[in-house]
């Protein structure tokens, strides 16, 4: 393994560092940035949705227009929900905690931006890790996270699911000592982070960034037969 590869369950939405201000009306403003269907569909939403900037970047090595939002921060559940169900995916939007570092995410994936080209190459050693897949183990994460009455961030059962990925992951990693697994604590919400971090042989300044997220996009008190899968 050539690079460190460092994994992070990211709840809410992709990448959520819940924070927002509070304007003039005294509403929480939050600032987003999402690709032109994301921003039609939030749009049809809340019609008082502003996109302060709009440009073309480099999104999944292909070529996108990406707008930076302001918006009612209490809109947010509601816009996910539109996009979950519309599109037949959560999130769809990354959250910024002020305007500058939204115009700042835009500066970063400018299409003039050179991508790097990776290629796998090691098949006599990914081949047979794949082999050792079951489908029992899969299946048994599906239902221990289903469990829980719901993984919304802000309520104490999405707390449970998060210290639950913990465990595993750590029962997962023992012997290990080439890999860590630590919660990352969030100010603005209950729900850690979870990150499982394994250190390369080579290339310490670089590393490869998986991310995912554990929480539905629903409320609290919601049922389990309607939160998000």
């Amino acid at each position: 393994m050539r690079s460190r590869l460092f994994i992070p369950c990211v709840f809410f939405f992709l990448c959520l560092s819940v924070a927002a201000s509070a304007g003039p009306s005294g509403k929480r403003k939050a600032w987003i940035t999402m690709g032109v269907a994301a921003f039609r569909q939030a749009k049809a939403v809340a019609p008082e949705l502003v996109s302060i900037e709009a440009r073309q970047l480099r999104v999944a090595g292909a070529s996108e227009r990406v707008h930076a939002v302001v918006m009612d921060e209490a809109k947010l559940v509601e816009i996910v929900g539109a996009i979950h169900q519309r599109s037949g995916r959560r999130g769809g939007f990354m959250y910024h905690t002020s305007e500058a570092e939204a115009r700042a995410a835009l500066d970063r994936h400018r299409v003039s931006t050179p991508l790097r080209s990776y290629d796998i190459r090691r098949r006599e050693v990914v081949e047979p890790m794949l082999a050792t897949m079951q489908e029992k183990n899969i299946e048994a994460t599906i239902l221990a996270l289903s469990a829980f009455t719901n993984r919304y961030y802000a309520s104490p059962s999405g707390v449970e699911a998060a210290h639950w990925l913990l465990s595993a992951w750590r029962e997962l990693a023992a012997g290990r000592e080439d890999i860590v697994v630590a919660p990352v604590v969030h100010q603005a919400f209950p729900q850690p982070s979870v990150t499982l971090t394994i250190a390369g042989t080579d290339l310490a300044d670089e590393h490869i960034v998986i991310g995912a997220h554990l929480d539905s996009i629903l409320g609290i008190g919601m049922s389990k037969s309607a939160q998000a899968p």
